[in-house]
């Protein structure tokens, strides 16, 4: 609960600030604890704790009673617990007596509340009776201001504005029909008398004197009626008598509720010396009576408008205002305006000023623990002051990041703005923290967020790129907010915990979120490890440049270095030489790859099953290496890589729960310069292909082959089928060709696919070229145009992405299907079945599944191996190679002698163009084998995109109408 104490000299009268107090027990989000330090707290009766201590004597000088009122309050606090905010009441010396308080606390915890001040009356006539002014008033942190003449005084004084609030006092608005009845008949504003009422204490500052001088002067005849008490009431009677005034003044005494006696009268009238906020004059423009008073009162008085002011002590100047009033030189205003002019003063909007204002200087100045937190959330929430929420949640999630409570809130903001992919987000974060924190949480709000979860989940027109989008600004939020770890622990259950459905948790298998995932492990190392950021030639402070504040804004440029250096590494796994210009070496400078990244990059580049210790130590030495033959490596640099790869064997070593597979690590040499042709299937772009290309051209040092640009214009379909066909029947292949062809725009991608094809053996007496179709729609339309521009009997598609990594791929390629005539069509990863619902991947399928991959998932590898037991073997080559059946083959590898025409009719597109060309090669009687040499035989960067998932649902559709017009027994 938010705890705030009010602390008074004294209490118990009948005046406007008891009255005030008493409202505040409609503020429902803080608990109020009332010590009095004198007598009186009968009308605080509501409140669940009011405490009186016989401390404070008024009849005796306060500078000399301090000790014991402060040593008082310190000692309520070390029984009763230390508030939160401690609001110093009455006096500005009561502010030094809670200061005071706090030096006698002996535990430093107990005094760590902060002190607001309330005041109510003019800073300097405090000051002139010995009840402290302005230096005492400054004791406070904050100050609760109930007019616009103290907020001057302080700001006078150097009190910032950010310390001060405008609270004013409640009114007790009429209701509207007594309003009515009171100020109109029919419609038109009721007559008014040359009548005053004065409700208020009888007292000497007061002035009541001044206002019965004025109606003395007056050359109009008025009456007043008074409405109060105090200890003036003898002086009073006097006067009214001296100035035989008996049948003009009606004297009432102190009335519970005074506006009930309210007739006819023309105005409120004040004259005080000073005034806090004349609660009376408020509540009088409430019930629709204007003002006159001496300008004490500033705040809601607008001359003219509501109410007319004349000089302290000017007895003269009211009786003019009178006359003119009489004689209609001064008009009345309307009722209505009256009561508008005072309406945020209305009770309700001033509890509710109150509290926000309470609630404003807990958040900013108190230190709280998550409870309270949640308290001041839950309060602003019920204020409906969504900002402040925010606020104090950013607090919050610094603090007490794996509150559950945190997320929770977020996502009901969320559903509030309608943004229901946001609030998805919340909640699957909620369910994580449950895991991660191990957390007990009653079983109604598990079920219940359980529920939640799942309509939302299920909610159409939800949009996956927007869920998506929502996760990754959350992340950086809250990284801005150094969240580092909860964000690394987030991501890594949110990629891999079974709390969430396989297909949402799909969504956020995606480039950018894991690449956030390495950038936090590398920062974490670094923050965890070192105060400085060691680079390859140089070291920089940690607070000025670790990985996570140079990459967590520029995750592509993060990607871009973890992708050129994994290339570099993946060379030195499978053996593919480097050039001078091209090497590890020299991307580790160009990047300035810290010692941290590196052993990551080779982690997630290694297969998961291997032991990836020797490839640590590899690299080890390739630095010492590289730094003899005068590359710009440190010895540091080295060192701190090296420190890192003797803690890992370590660890390897003290854990043998699996048996690691081992690398066995190759030196390859380049062996083929190829014929390369680049098909261009739209010369009005520009391509960083063909730039490079002709680049290359000019500097004979740099060419590896011949190289020829096509621009080929793409024909309709119906022409490309004819052709296709026309080329099977009529024109003569070379026999001993082998043409590999992928489609592509990414240079750096394709270059280093041909670095593995130039390492590749080819059969005895063949030759081999590239086709690198760029600029495609499609993969179908590429593919057909790559049949058209070669002569080549044997074909390989590939993607652009896939690194040939066995040697004699080539060869046992040709030779499978040259002992296997029937057999046309190959391949390394698919089913033997096609599901009625048009996947071949499912769970249900595996035992029809074959696939020989190294899989490189970007933020993970994995070498997949796996042959489906209800697999059929359709033949064999040599002692090694096997084949098997197969129905589906993923167009990662198809290896064919046939030209088959890809049906870019239908699937213009960038999926089912591999399973479509199947379907056809069955429909004309060729057989689809997959074909096992003993080996895994590439490596495929799996691209790692939601959208693309979407769009293969999509497209499926249309898999399944075009088999049903081919042959839909194909299916099964």
């Amino acid at each position: 609960m938010l705890i705030v104490d009010i602390l008074s000299p004294c209490g118990g009268g009948k005046s406007g600030i008891e009255k005030v107090l008493s409202s505040w027990k409609k503020i429902t989000h803080i608990k109020f604890r009332f010590i009095h330090l004198g007598l009186g707290i009968e009308y605080l009766e509501g409140y669940d704790e009011a405490y009186e201590y016989k401390v404070y004597d008024p009849s005796k000088n306060i500078s000399e009673q301090l000790e014991k009122m402060a040593m008082t309050y310190a000692n309520f606090i070390k029984v009763h617990g230390k508030p939160m905010l401690c609001v110093a009441l009455n006096y500005p010396i009561m502010s030094k007596v809670v200061k005071l308080s706090q030096q006698y606390l002996i535990n430093n915890s107990e005094a760590e509340f902060k002190i607001v001040s309330w005041v109510h009356n003019d800073v300097n006539m405090y000051n002139s009776v010995g009840l402290g002014g302005i230096e005492e008033l400054k004791e406070a942190d904050y100050h609760l201001c109930i007019n616009k003449a103290i907020i001057k005084q302080l700001k006078q004084d150097g009190v910032n504005d950010d310390k001060i609030y405008y609270i004013a006092n409640p009114i007790v608005f009429p209701k509207e029909d007594y309003f009515e009845k009171i100020n109109y008949v029919n419609g038109d504003v009721r007559k008014k008398s040359n009548k005053l009422i004065y409700v208020g204490r009888v007292s000497a500052e007061k002035r009541l004197d001044i206002i019965l001088e004025a109606m003395y002067r007056a050359k109009s005849d008025w009456s007043i009626k008074i409405i109060g008490d105090g200890d003036y009431k003898k002086e009073l009677f006097e006067i009214i008598s001296y100035l035989q005034m008996d049948d003009k003044v009606k004297y009432l005494g102190w009335k519970d509720n005074p506006w009930d006696y309210l007739e006819d009268e023309v105005a409120l009238v004040a004259a005080s010396d000073y005034e806090g906020f004349l609660l009376v004059g408020a509540e009088a423009l409430a019930y629709g009576r204007m003002v006159l008073s001496t300008p004490t009162v500033i705040d809601y008085i607008q001359e003219g408008v509501n109410g007319y002011f004349f000089n302290n002590e000017d007895g003269v100047q009211l009786a003019e205002i009178l006359d003119k009033i009489a004689n209609g030189e001064i008009s009345i205003p309307d009722p209505r305006l009256c009561r508008e002019s005072v309406a945020q003063y209305e009770e309700k909007n001033y509890i509710k000023a109150v509290e926000i204002s309470l609630l404003y200087i807990i958040k900013e100045s108190v230190k709280k623990n998550s409870e309270e937190y949640f308290e001041l959330v839950s309060s602003f929430i019920d204020c409906n002051r969504i900002h402040e929420v925010e606020e104090v949640l950013k607090e919050a999630f610094i603090e007490y990041p794996l509150d559950y409570r945190w997320y929770y809130i977020k996502g009901l903001l969320a559903e509030n703005g309608e943004n229901f992919e946001e609030q998805l987000v919340w909640l699957i974060f909620v369910k994580l923290l449950k895991e991660i924190n191990k957390e007990h949480i009653t079983k109604e709000f598990s079920e219940s967020l359980d529920e939640e979860y799942y309509n939302i989940r299920n909610k159409k027109g939800l949009v996956i790129e927007k869920i998506l989008n929502a996760a990754k600004q959350i992340f950086i939020e809250m990284i801005n907010l150094k969240s580092y770890d909860v964000v690394f622990k987030l991501i890594t259950e949110l990629t891999s915990s079974s709390n969430i459905d396989s297909e949402c948790r799909m969504i956020f298998i995606d480039t950018e979120i894991l690449m956030l995932k390495n950038i936090l492990e590398i920062g974490l190392m670094q923050i965890k490890r070192t105060k400085k950021v060691v680079y390859p030639n140089d070291i920089k402070k940690l607070e000025d440049y670790n990985c996570i504040d140079k990459y967590k804004d520029n995750i592509k440029g993060f990607y871009e270095v973890f992708k050129e250096v994994r290339f570099y590494l993946e060379r030195m796994l499978y053996g593919i030489p480097e050039t001078s210009e091209e090497s590890l070496a020299e991307t580790i400078l160009k990047y300035d790859v810290t010692p941290e990244m590196l052993p990551l990059f080779i982690r997630e580049m290694v297969p998961l099953l291997y032991d990836d210790v020797p490839m640590y130590e590899k690299v080890t030495e390739y630095l010492k290496t590289s730094k003899k033959q005068g590359k710009n490596f440190s010895e540091y640099y080295i060192e701190i890589y090296h420190t890192f790869v003797h803690s890992v064997k370590k660890l390897y070593g003290c854990n043998h729960d699996e048996e690691k597979k081992k690398i066995i690590f190759k030196e390859k040499k380049e062996k083929n310069f190829f014929k390369k042709i680049i098909v261009n299937l739209d010369k009005t772009k520009s391509c960083e292909i063909i730039d490079y290309e002709r680049k290359i051209e000019k500097n004979d040092i740099l060419k590896q082959g011949e190289s020829t640009i096509v621009n080929y214009e793409l024909k309709e379909w119906n022409e490309t089928q004819r052709l296709i066909n026309k080329k099977n029947e009529g024109v003569e292949y070379d026999e001993k060709k082998i043409a590999i062809i992928f489609c592509t725009n990414d240079n750096r991608m394709r270059l280093e696919c041909e670095a593995y094809i130039r390492t590749l053996d080819i059969p005895k007496d063949f030759s081999l070229e590239v086709i690198e179709v760029i600029n495609a729609k499609s993969m179908t339309s590429g593919y057909n145009a790559a049949i058209l521009n070669t002569n080549a009997k044997y074909k390989l598609y590939i993607h652009h992405d896939v690194w040939l990594i066995e040697e004699n791929i080539l060869i046992d390629a040709v030779e499978a299907l040259q002992q296997n005539q029937d057999v046309n069509l190959l391949g390394v990863a698919g089913s033997a079945n096609i599901n009625k619902n048009g996947f071949w991947f499912e769970k249900r399928d595996i035992d029809y599944c074959f696939v020989k991959v190294v899989q490189n998932y970007e933020a993970q590898t994995v070498e997949s191996s796996h042959i489906g037991k209800n697999l059929r073997i359709i033949g064999k080559a040599n002692d090694n190679i096997i084949l098997y059946s197969a129905k589906a083959i993923d167009g990662v590898f198809l290896f064919t002698n046939k030209d088959v025409p890809w049906r870019e009719d239908i699937f213009d597109h960038w999926h089912y163009y591999d399973i479509s060309e199947c379907i056809e090669y069955m429909y004309r009687g060729y057989k689809c084998a997959f074909w096992d040499n003993g080996k895994v035989n590439i490596h495929h960067y799996v691209t790692v995109d939601t959208e693309a998932d979407v769009v293969y649902h999509l497209w499926r559709e249309a898999f399944l109408k075009y088999v049903k017009e081919v042959d839909e027994n194909l299916l099964g």
